[in-house]
C-alpha cells in the first residue's frame, strides 16, 4: 500500500489482509484437501497491485482490502522461507547431505536441464531467437522453494527428490545469474569466479565456527533456563548465516540451511526446534463474534429495520463468522494435521474509508460485505433508504482521517 509501513497505519492493514486472507483459506482448502499455498496464490493475485490493487486509486476503500506495495512486505515473506529452510536443514544431517549428493547432483541437474531443453526448444520453436529461448527456458525451469516444499516435505521418496531438486536449484543459481548475463553481453566470468572462491571459504568459515561455537553457546543459554534468549540465539545464528551466504552473492536459504545442519549436531537440535515452531507454524487470523465485530456487522445492523427478516446463518455455515467458536477451529486445525492450536484476541480500529468520508464508506458497505446477499432482491426506492440509513450511520464514526470502527479477531497459531 502507499504510505508509511510501520506497525500502524497501512502497515498493519496490509497484516490484517493477510490474516484476514489466511483465516479463509487454510480453513478451506483443508476442507477440501488442498495444499493452502494455492489458496494463497489465488488471494495474492485477487488482492494484489494488478488485481483489486490496481483500483484503489479510483476506490479508496479497497485500501482496506489490498495490497498495491509488494516491497512492503517482501522482507516477511523471505523471512518465512528462510526459516522453512532452517527447519529443512533441522531435520538433516552432514551424514545425510552427503548420502543426497547423487541425487541433488544427478535428479537435480537432469530436472533443471531437462525441463529447460525443452522449454527452450518449444520456444525456439515459436521463432524466438536462441539467446531468448535458452535464457528463457532456464529461467521457467526453476521451481519455487515456497510453494513445492510445504506440499511435497522431505521425508517421502518423492520429498527427498523434490528436496534434492531444489537444492541444485539455489546452489545453481549463481551461474545461472552469470549465464543470463552472458546471453545478454553483460556476463563477466571474474565476477562468477569472485563469488566461488568467496562462498568456498565463507562456508567453510561457517562449518568450521558452527562446529566449535554453537555448543558451548546453546549450552550457555540452556544455563539461563530462558526460553526467550535461547530463541534469540537460535534466531541470531540463522539470521547470521542467511546475511553471510547473501552478502557474497549465493541465495541466503543456503545459509539457513547450513545453520540448520550445524544446530541438528548439537545436543540441543529438538530444545531449537520446540522454541523455533510458533514463528515457523502457523498464523492466521480469524473474526471473533459479530457482536465483539463492529466493522463488518454494525452497518448491516443499523439499516436492519430497512431489510426483509431474515435467519441468523447456522454457526458451521461459511462465511466471515463462521470460525468465532475457538473449539471449533482446534477440531478444524487438528483434523487437518496441526498441533498445539493456541488462539490469542486481537482487537483494531479499523479504517473503513478514507477522505471519501461517510459516502464513502456507505458505498463500500453497499458492495462488501453481508448486506451484498440482501440488497439485490430490494427495489431501487428501497436500496436508496438503505444508502441514505448508512451514510447517517458512518457519519457517527467519522474522524478527521477516516470513518472507523472496531474490529476483533482470534490470532491462531499453530504447528504442523
Amino acid at each position: 500500500m502507499a504510505g508509511t509501513h510501520g506497525f500502524g497505519g497501512q502497515g498493519l492493514s496490509d497484516a490484517l489482509t493477510i490474516l484476514g486472507a489466511a483465516g479463509i483459506v487454510i480453513p478451506a482448502f483443508a476442507r477440501l484437501k488442498i495444499s493452502p499455498v494455492i489458496g494463497f496464490i489465488i488471494v495474492g493475485v485477487i488482492a494484489g497491485p494488478f488485481g483489486l490493487g490496481a483500483y484503489t486509486g479510483t476506490y479508496p476503500w479497497l485500501q482496506a482490502v489490498t495490497i498495491n506495495d509488494p516491497g512492503a512486505i517482501e522482507p516477511f515473506a523471505e523471512f518465512g522461507i528462510i526459516l522453512l529452510l532452517f527447519a529443512i536443514g533441522l531435520e538433516l544431517s552432514f551424514k545425510r547431505l552427503v548420502a543426497m549428493r547423487k541425487s541433488v547432483f544427478g535428479i537435480g541437474a537432469a530436472e533443471l536441464i531437462g525441463n529447460a531443453t525443452l522449454i527452450g526448444a518449444g520456444l525456439l520453436a515459436m521463432g524466438n531467437s536462441l539467446n531468448a529461448a535458452a535464457l528463457l527456458g532456464l529461467a521457467l525451469a526453476m521451481s519455487s522453494t515456497a510453494l513445492v516444499l510445504p506440499i511435497s516435505g522431505t521425508n517421502s521418496p518423492v520429498g527427498k527428490a523434490a528436496f534434492s531438486m531444489l537444492l541444485f536449484e539455489d546452489l545453481a543459481l549463481v551461474p545461472l545469474l552469470f549465464i543470463f548475463a552472458s546471453l545478454g553481453g553483460t556476463g563477466d566470468l571474474g565476477q562468477l569466479l569472485t563469488v566461488g572462491w568467496k562462498a568456498v571459504l565463507v562456508i567453510g568459515v561457517m562449518l568450521v565456527a558452527g562446529r566449535l561455537l554453537l555448543p558451548p553457546l546453546f549450552a550457555q543459554a540452556a544455563r539461563t533456563k530462558s526460553p526467550e534468549l535461547f530463541q534469540a540465539v537460535a534466531l541470531l545464528t540463522v539470521i547470521l548465516a542467511s546475511l553471510a551466504t547473501g552478502g557474497i552473492g549465493l541465495s541466503p536459504i543456503i545459509g539457513a540451511l547450513i545453520a540448520g545442519v550445524l544446530i541438528a549436531e548439537t545436543d540441543y537440535r529438538n530444545e531449537v526446534e520446540v522454541i523455533t515452531a510458533p514463528i515457523r507454524g502457523l498464523a492466521l487470523g480469524v473474526f471473533r463474534t459479530p457482536a465483539e465485530s463492529a466493522w463488518p456487522t454494525a452497518a448491516a445492523a443499523a439499516v436492519g429495520h430497512l431489510l426483509p427478516p431474515a435467519a441468523p446463518p447456522a454457526p458451521d455455515q461459511p462465511g466471515m463468522f463462521s470460525l468465532v467458536d475457538p473449539a471449533r477451529v482446534r477440531r478444524i486445525l487438528t483434523a487437518a494435521g496441526f498441533r498445539e492450536v493456541s488462539l490469542e484476541p486481537f482487537d483494531h480500529m479499523v479504517q473503513l474509508a478514507g477522505r471519501g468520508g461517510a459516502a464513502e464508506a456507505a458505498d463500500f458497505a453497499m458492495v462488501f460485505g453481508p448486506l451484498t446477499r440482501v440488497l439485490p432482491r430490494l427495489a431501487q426506492q428501497q436500496r436508496d433508504a438503505v444508502r441514505r440509513a448508512l451514510e447517517e450511520f458512518f457519519a457517527g464514526h467519522l474522524t478527521p482521517e477516516a470513518v472507523t470502527l472496531r474490529a476483533t479477531f482470534w490470532i491462531v497459531q499453530a504447528r504442523a
